[in-house]
């Protein structure tokens, strides 16, 4: 099916940054790209990358981030405040401060539920545990051993996100209409909720 796409200039009114969060293997980058190109939204620079794991100054990276006045808005390949808490135990046993602190965690996703919405790649576990596996070697350590905790910390967090937000299975949803219901989300006035 041949659909138009949607640009920025179409939707002029984009008032939320979007979170693309999810395991690795659940189609994250692959969503990104359709989203970049379909909004006309820049993809914002990563915190982390799934072989070498999150910048060395991460809490500097969000902090800097959350005080911009975010006039361009942005695509995010997951956010550390979300990620963080689930890859650092998990993956590295190891989370880096100030990301197991629970008041600095709350007072960043305060700001992230006014700014942002959230979409969750769950695609079923099954399906994120083969894609993982297939590609061991482009993995973090501890991600493949760890990928069905890792899952399960992501379905906790996406019932637990008070925040806008939307579940994206690659295999179940339809592109079109999914990105139709996120221009919803993103361009709505939230003040008046």
């Amino acid at each position: 099916m041949n659909t138009p796409h949607m640009h920025v200039w179409d939707a002029p009114d984009i008032r939320r940054n979007v979170i693309v969060e999810g395991p690795d293997g659940s189609g994250k980058s692959t969503l990104i790209g359709h989203l970049s190109d379909r909004l006309g939204l820049k993809v914002h620079e990563r915190a982390s990358d799934s072989k070498t794991g999150p910048v060395e100054d991460l809490a500097g990276w969000v902090d800097r981030d959350i005080s911009t006045d975010w006039t361009d808005r942005w695509i995010y390949d997951r956010y550390p405040v979300i990620s963080e808490p689930i890859y650092g135990p998990h993956a590295r046993r190891l989370i880096r401060a100030p990301f197991g602190n629970p008041a600095y965690i709350a007072n960043v996703n305060e700001v992230l539920y006014r700014t942002a919405t959230v979409v969750w790649c769950l695609p079923p576990e099954a399906v994120v545990v083969e894609n993982v596996t297939s590609t061991i070697a482009n993995q973090m350590d501890g991600v493949v051993a760890n990928i069905r905790r890792i899952y399960q910390a992501y379905v906790t967090a996406y019932f637990r996100w008070r925040g806008s937000k939307l579940l994206w299975d690659y295999g179940r949803h339809d592109l079109s209409l999914f990105v139709e219901n996120l221009t919803k989300e993103i361009t709505r006035d939230r003040a008046h909720d």
